[in-house]
């Protein structure tokens, strides 16, 4: 008998080859076919990563622009941020102040205002819209336009300012500037801000100005700016003169203006006495009429004033614990009541308030997410310190609640406003604030999708 071997060379050696070689073009097909899947579903993401979808840009959006959002809402309550309170600027005294608003007070001066500087809200007002000569409390608007300068570029704290004969001329409490003597601009507003000096005050008006009359245009331009139905301003100084008046609620508003835009005028205000130095070597002493800043150390300005016609007044202010109050005291019948008003203004507002600080400047309080981005989200922040003042009694009912875009087109521009937070206190909205975006997006190129897609297809994708 013949036995037959069936192995690697027998008659079943070509089948099997024939059979492996099919098996392999079988396995190629399905790798090609899986390769080709995969670019395409590779390509789908890429194209995806691109797409705005139908319902994400709504007709007439336009890169960057932020939709109807959302509402985030948390409570808030003591130490629940940090920094120093500065709000956006807003509407001072959304509600006008009666003849006579807020409690019973011993004020002896005929006008009185009382503002929480934070909200502008009136907490005590006598007579606040009754017209006055603010004497040389009128400076507040004189150093209010000449820092708008400075903050716009239009100035610089060291340009040198040449003191005319006009400016000179002007008597009263002044630093006794000599014609043709050239002072650089800070000195001189330091001059305004701690010894009163009408000689300076003329010199940077005429310097800002290009001259008196002109830099007075600047000023009521400024007030009607603010809203001020009751302001008018005929100098720089405080001079009496035919229809230059304000009112202690008007200069409140002007009070809140320039501490809230450039708080560094109080490192000025806060002085008692210095000298003037004078560039060929002489010396004038500047001693400060507002004497709250010598015995409180919490009081940091702000401007006094006295002519014999209008009386004493003043525009104080002091901060504690984060709450910064305003009082504005006009025609007071002489310095002590003016000073003692004054004083128990600030006092009265600083016991009944205090300030809840809920974020600082910078702090993530969102995450708004960002189409067609390189990066998927960009987080909403405060420019400012976020923070409320309350009456203490409710300290713990303030709720924050945090409104923001629910998409974002790319591009996104740092400082780009995409929400906004609120403190609500018993239902009543009682602050807001921006918020901006933290940092730029720019749109998605077309590499970046690429890799985007790749890694989502691996499994591996971050942001």
């Amino acid at each position: 008998m013949t036995h037959v071997r069936v192995g690697a060379r027998g008659r079943a050696g070509p089948m099997g080859r024939r059979m492996g070689r099919a098996g392999g073009r079988s396995q190629a097909g399905r790798r090609g076919r899986a390769l080709r899947m995969g670019l395409l579903a590779l390509l789908t993401l890429v194209v995806t990563a691109l797409a705005v979808p139908v319902a994400a840009a709504p007709a007439g959006s336009t890169p960057g622009a932020p939709e109807t959002g959302g509402t985030q809402s948390g409570p808030g309550g003591a130490g629940a941020g940090q920094g120093r309170p500065a709000a956006v600027p807003g509407q001072a005294g959304k509600e006008a102040p009666a003849e006579t608003a807020g409690p019973a007070l011993a004020i002896g001066s005929p006008s009185a205002v009382l503002m929480e500087a934070r909200s502008g809200r009136i907490l005590f007002a006598k007579n606040p819209h009754e017209r006055r000569n603010p004497a040389s409390v009128t400076k507040i608007m004189t150093l209010l336009v000449a820092y708008d300068a400075l903050a716009a570029g239009k100035a610089a704290w060291d340009d040198p300012v040449t003191t005319s004969a006009e400016a000179k001329s002007q008597g009263g409490t002044q630093v006794f500037l000599e014609v043709g003597e050239v002072n650089p601009l800070g000195a001189l507003l330091k001059a305004i801000s701690v010894g009163s000096a009408n000689d300076a005050a003329v010199a940077v008006a005429e310097h800002l100005g290009g001259s008196h009359e002109g830099f007075v245009a600047l000023m009521n331009d400024r007030a009607r700016g603010l809203g001020l139905q009751n302001t008018q301003f005929q100098n720089a100084t405080g001079f009496d003169a035919p229809g230059h008046y304000s009112t202690a609620y008007d200069i409140a508003v002007i009070a809140r203006e320039l501490i809230l835009r450039h708080p560094q005028a109080l490192r000025h205000s806060k002085i008692f006495y210095e000298l003037f130095q004078h560039p060929d070597g002489r010396e004038t002493e500047m001693l400060n009429r507002n004497r709250l800043v010598h015995f409180h150390n919490w009081v940091d300005g702000l401007k006094t004033g006295h002519t014999q016609a209008s009386g004493y007044s003043i525009a104080a202010t002091g901060e504690r614990g984060g709450t910064r109050m305003i009082a504005v005291i006009l025609g007071a019948p002489n310095a002590d009541t003016r000073q003692a008003d004054a004083l128990r203004l600030l006092e009265y507002g600083l016991a009944r308030f205090t300030t809840v600080t809920h974020a600082p400047p910078g702090q993530p309080l969102a995450a708004v997410p960002v189409l067609r981005g390189m990066r998927r989200q960009v987080a909403a922040v405060p420019r400012v310190p976020v923070a409320v003042t309350v009456p203490r009694e409710d300290r713990e009912k303030v709720e924050w609640k945090v409104q923001v875009a629910p998409r974002l087109q790319a591009p996104v521009t740092r400082g780009q406003v995409i929400g906004r937070v609120t403190a609500v206190v018993g239902g009543r909205e009682e602050a807001a604030y921006e918020l901006v975006a933290a940092e730029n997006v720019p749109r998605l190129t077309l590499w970046a999708a690429f890799r985007r897609a790749f890694s989502r297809l691996l499994g591996s994708e971050s942001d």
